[in-house]
């Protein structure tokens, strides 16, 4: 399988992404805490993620900003992706 890589300048990066929920003509359902089966609240999602991930995913704005911070590079990959999916698994309240 051929790889294509494609590169962009500083100014070519996107500043925003498209967001399909505002556009789906019926909402999706939303995820269940596994533990209650409930609908899920940003409390549950706080202990593995930051508030501004979970606002961005239970948006229904059409485009959502990319924070600068990952625009500019300044977030860096944690490295060894197994270790982060540990890190976060660890972090979960037990079932």
């Amino acid at each position: 399988m051929e790889t294509t890589k494609i590169l962009l300048d500083e100014n070519e990066l996107p500043k925003r992404w498209y967001n399909i929920q505002a556009d789906l003509l019926t909402p999706l359902d939303p995820p269940l805490n596994p533990q209650t089966k409930e609908r899920i609240t940003p409390d549950d999602l706080s202990a593995i993620f930051p508030m501004s991930l979970i606002e961005q995913e239970v948006s229904t704005d059409r485009w959502i900003k990319i924070p600068e911070e990952v625009r500019d590079g300044k977030m860096v990959n944690p490295g060894d992706p197994d270790e982060a999916i540990r890190q976060s698994i660890s972090r979960l309240p037990e079932v």
